[in-house]
C-alpha cells in the first residue's frame, strides 16, 4: 500500500550542535533568524536559499539506494512567498542548475504541499523562498511516496572512556528527539542505546546526581552486579543501557556492545547496530535520515553499511572524510577538505567513488550480516574498523546530511599510536590478501623508524619496531595478551605530554611558528649529509634548543640541535627530546636486526593470520578476553 513518508526534515543551526549558518541556509535581503529557534522571519523581498549541505535533498543517493516514488516538499509558513524548486548537479564543467517549477503560495500556518515533477537520478533538489510580504517560515521537509517501510530498530553502540560530557549531551539530545520531537514521531521507540563504559566513570556521575533533568531526557539503565541496578526485566522500556567494561580500547568496547546487542536482538527486535564514537557531536536528524534510509533500502543494498562523514569540530564546515580506501595502510580519505558551505562542494560531495570502509565514528550495519563468529579482531585501537569493513566487503551508503563533528586527529598525539598503527596495518594487510611484499614492508618499517630517529624521538622509533616484532609473533601471541596490561606497557614506553611549566623549557611562539612554516631542505648535498649523519646526530650541535610541532615536524628544524621541545598548540602541552648519538646508533642497529628477522619470519606470520584469525573473532574468545561470565550480559568487566 502506497504511503507518503518524510525523507528529510529541514533543520536549523542549534547551539551545542552547530551554528554555522551556511551549512543550513543562505539569505539575501532582510531576513531575521534567532539562533536556537527553527524559524525565519522574511521581510518583503527577503530571500532564503536552501541549496545547502543539510537542507537540500540528495536525490541521486536516495534514488540509487532507496525505493522511492514521487518526491515533494511540505512547508509551513505564515505569509505569502514565491517558491522556486531547483535541480542541481555536478559536471566536469562545474555546477549545473535548472528550475523545475515556480509557485506563488499563501498560508496562515497550515501545511502546504508542492510535488516535484522530476525523476532525476543524480544531484540534489533544493528550494528558494522569496517573501512577497512579511512572512514567518516555520519549517519544511522533503517527502516521498513509498510502497512501505522495512522494519528497522536501531541499537546504538557507543564506546566511551572518560568522555562523560560528550556522551551525556548526545544522549540528552537523542532522548528528547526520540521521545518528544514530533518531527521524529515515526521513529519513536525504534532506537535504543548501549553505552559501554571503558573508563568506569559514567555510573558515578549518574549516581552522584550531578546530571540535571534538562540534560538527560530519558531514563538510564544500569546493567551490573550492584544491588541498586534494576534487573533486566525492569529495563525493557529504557532508552539506554550502561555497561561497565574493562579498558580494552575502542575494539573491546564496541565488541562488548555488539555482544550485548546480539544477546538482546530477538527479545528487543533490533535489526541494525550503529557504532558511534564517544567524542562526537551529533544532530538527531542524522539518526532519523539513517533510520529512514534503512527502512527504504533496495534489496541489493540491504546488507550495505550506512556511513557518516566526519566534519571538524574546530571548522564545522570542513569535511575530513566521507568514506575511505585502505590502500595497504596508506589511507585515502574520500572528499577530504571540502568546504561544505559552498554549493559546488555539496554537489561534488555526491559524486560516487569507490569506498572500502567507513570509520566507526558513525557506521550502521545490519545485524543479519553479523554472527557470533564474526566479531571484530582484538586490535585495541586503530585499524579495527578498517579490518571489519574489508572483511565484509559491502557497499557503504553515504549522502549529504549524514555526518558527525569530531576533533581532528592531529590533536590526539600519542606515542602509543606508533605501535598500534604499524602493528595493526600489518595485521589488516595480512588478513585480507593485501599483504605487502617483504621488500615493501622493510622499506616502510625502515622509513618510519629512521624518521623518528632523525627527530630524536627514540621512544617512538622503538615502539614502531616493537609493533612490527609483535606482528611477527602471530595469532597465538595476540590471543594470549591481556589488552589492558599491554596498553599500559605501551603507554609507559612512549613520550608523555606535559604542561610547559613542568617541562622547565622556555617557549617562543615566534620560534614555533617559524618551524611550522619551514620547508624541507631541497639541496642534494644537504640531503646526503643529513642521511649519513642521521640528521646531524653524529655531528657537533650548532644550536642548543629548538621548538617543533608534535605533528608533522620538518626534520631540518632539528638538524644539529641539542634539545627539542615538541609542542602541541591545542593543548599547550609537549615533551622534550634530546640529541643522543648512542641511542641513535642502538636504534639503527636494532632496525637492521628487525629487517633481518622480517626476512625470515614475515611470510610465516602472514600465513598464520590468514589461517587462524577466526579464533580471535568468535564469541568464546571474546567472553574470555572481556572477562565475562558465560551467558551473563550484566557482568561487570
Amino acid at each position: 500500500m502506497e504511503q507518503r513518508v518524510i525523507l528529510q526534515n529541514f533543520i536549523m543551526p542549534v547551539p551545542g550542535t552547530c551554528t554555522e549558518k551556511e551549512l543550513y541556509f543562505r539569505t539575501a535581503g532582510r531576513v531575521e533568524y534567532i539562533l536556537g529557534e527553527a524559524k525565519l522571519l522574511l521581510h518583503r523581498q527577503g530571500s532564503v536559499y536552501f541549496d545547502t549541505y543539510f537542507n537540500s535533498l540528495p536525490v541521486g543517493q536516495w534514488r540509487r539506494y532507496a525505493r522511492i516514488g514521487e518526491t515533494g516538499i511540505l512547508l509551513r509558513f505564515r505569509g505569502r512567498i514565491r517558491l522556486s524548486v531547483l535541480h542541481k548537479k555536478w559536471t566536469q564543467k562545474g555546477a549545473v542548475s535548472r528550475i523545475l517549477g515556480e509557485y506563488e503560495l499563501a498560508s496562515q500556518g497550515e501545511e502546504v504541499y508542492v510535488p516535484i515533477p522530476d525523476g532525476s537520478r543524480e544531484g540534489i533538489y533544493s528550494v528558494d523562498l522569496k517573501a512577497l510580504e512579511k512572512t514567518l517560515f516555520l519549517g519544511a521537509c522533503f517527502t516521498a511516496k513509498v510502497e512501505g517501510l522495512r522494519p528497522v530498530k536501531l541499537a546504538l553502540d557507543i564506546c566511551t572512556y572518560k568522555r562523560e560530557k560528550y556522551v551525556l549531551e548526545n544522549l540528552g539530545k537523542l532522548g528528547k528527539a526520540l521521545t518528544e520531537d514530533p518531527r521524529y514521531q515515526a521513529m519513536h521507540g525504534q532506537a535504543e542505546v548501549f553505552v559501554i563504559d571503558n573508563g568506569g566513570t559514567l555510573e558515578d556521575v549518574l549516581g552522584a546526581g550531578t546530571l540535571d533533568a534538562d540534560i538527560l531526557n530519558a531514563p538510564c539503565i544500569l546493567d551490573g552486579p550492584e544491588p541498586e541496578a534494576p534487573s533486566l526485566s525492569e529495563l525493557q522500556e529504557g532508552f539506554f543501557r550502561l555497561f561497565p567494561n574493562r579498558n580494552l580500547g575502542g575494539t573491546g568496547g564496541f565488541t562488548r556492545g555488539l555482544m550485548e546487542i546480539l544477546r538482546s536482538r530477538e527479545k528487543r527486535g533490533y535489526t541494525h547496530v550503529l557504532l558511534m564514537d564517544d567524542d562526537i557531536v551529533l544532530d538527531p536528524e542524522t539518526l532519523y535520515r539513517t533510520w529512514m534510509l534503512l527502512g527504504l533500502v533496495k534489496e541489493e543494498y540491504k546488507e550495505a553499511f550506512v556511513g557518516g562523514a566526519m566534519l571538524r569540530l574546530d571548522c564545522p564546515w570542513l569535511q575530513t572524510e566521507s568514506g575511505a580506501l585502505w590502500g595497504q595502510g596508506e589511507l585515502a580519505a574520500r572528499k577530504s577538505g571540502l568546504d561544505l558551505r559552498q554549493v559546488e562542494s555539496c554537489l561534488f560531495n555526491q559524486v560516487e567513488e569507490t569506498v572500502e570502509y567507513n570509520a566507526w565514528w558513525y557506521c550502521a550495519m545490519p545485524l543479519s550480516a553479523i554472527g557470533e563468529d564474526d566479531l571484530p579482531m582484538p586490535l585495541f585501537i586503530r585499524g579495527d574498523d578498517v579490518e571489519y569493513g574489508l572483511r565484509h566487503g559491502v557497499p557503504v551508503m553515504l549522502m549529504n546530511g549524514i555526518c558527525v563533528w569530531h576533533e581532528p586527529f592531529e590533536r590526539k598525539y600519542s606515542s602509543a599510536l606508533f605501535y598500534y598503527i604499524l602493528r595493526n596495518r600489518l595485521i589488516d594487510n595480512a588478513l585480507h590478501g593485501r599483504s605487502q611484499s617483504l621488500g615493501e614492508v622493510r622499506r616502510m618499517v625502515r622509513h618510519q623508524v629512521e624518521d623518528e630517529v632523525r627527530l630524536y624521538r627514540y621512544r617512538n622509533a622503538r615502539l614502531l619496531m616493537e609493533g612490527a616484532e609483535d606482528f611477527l609473533k602471530g595469532t597465538g601471541w595476540l590471543e594470549r595478551q591481556d589488552g589492558e596490561v599491554l596498553h599500559g606497557k605501551i603507554q609507559g614506553e612512549g613520550y608523555r605530554m606535559e604542561a610547559l611549566e613542568k617541562l622547565g623549557e622556555g617557549f617562543s611562539y615566534t620560534q614555533y611558528e617559524a618551524s611550522v612554516k619551514a620547508l624541507p631542505k631541497a639541496g642534494l648535498m644537504s640531503r646526503i649529509v643529513s642521511h649519513y649523519t642521521v640528521n646531524g646526530t653524529y655531528l657537533r650541535p650548532r644550536k642548543g634548543y629548538g621548538i617543533v610541532p608534535v605533528a608533522g615536524p620538518v626534520q631540518s628544524q632539528v638538524y644539529r640541535v641539542e634539545r627539542v621541545l615538541n609542542y602541541d598548540p591545542e593543548s599547550g602541552k609537549g615533551f622534550v627530546t634530546q640529541r643522543d648519538p648512542r641511542q641513535a646508533r642502538e636504534c639503527m642497529r636494532d632496525l637492521r636486526r628487525l629487517c633481518r628477522r622480517l626476512g625470515k619470519e614475515y611470510a610465516g606470520a602472514v600465513e598464520d593470520y590468514r589461517e587462524n584469525y577466526r579464533r580471535l573473532t568468535g564469541w568464546e574468545f571474546w567472553e574470555k578476553y572481556l572477562g565475562l561470565e558465560k551467558g551473563n550480559p550484566g557482568q561487570k568487566g
